[in-house]
């Protein structure tokens, strides 16, 4: 299963740079010198954060949990920002700060300590959170059903 924001990030960039091309135009417009500056100042900032807004896609394999940046610039095969295997998931927490959602994930692969890994899910739709939410709720059930059926081995083996 793949969820990807790609098309919320096409927008978004065409909208800025709709956005700047008429700051542009009205700037030409403008006989103030300061109203110039702070437009074309404007102008600057849309068009560079435009460019810089990557876009992510959630990958579930079966095995293998990968979130995958991409950026305006690369082309060709993208190393995934963070490849977790299923079996180490124990836990996740999705929390919303100022229109950003943030997917918290608990590892714990049995030899070292715990880890928390924080992801922020920048320009992805309800629609789609509700997607990543469903695909990490099976995952977290099949783990915690596996950890269950090891212990009640482990107890009838000892007895």
């Amino acid at each position: 299963m793949k969820i990807t924001n790609k098309k919320n990030v096409r927008n978004l960039r065409f909208l800025t740079l709709t956005l700047s091309v008429v700051l542009i135009t009205t700037s030409f417009l403008v006989t103030l010198f300061y109203l110039k500056v702070f437009l074309v100042s404007i102008i600057i900032g849309l068009s560079l954060y435009s460019l810089t807004v990557n876009f992510h896609v959630y990958e579930y394999s079966g095995e293998c949990v990968s979130f995958i940046k991409y950026s305006l610039f690369k082309n060709g095969y993208v190393r995934p920002y963070v490849e977790i295997p299923v079996s180490y998931i124990r836990d996740f927490k999705i929390r919303k700060f100022l229109h950003t959602y943030y997917f918290i994930i608990l590892i714990n692969n049995g030899t070292s300590e715990p880890r928390k890994i924080i992801l922020p899910l920048h320009w992805f739709k309800e629609l789609q959170i509700m997607g990543i939410i469903k695909s990490l709720e099976n995952i977290k059930k099949n783990n915690t059903d596996h950890i269950k059926d090891e212990i009640e081995k482990l107890f009838h083996a000892t007895s």
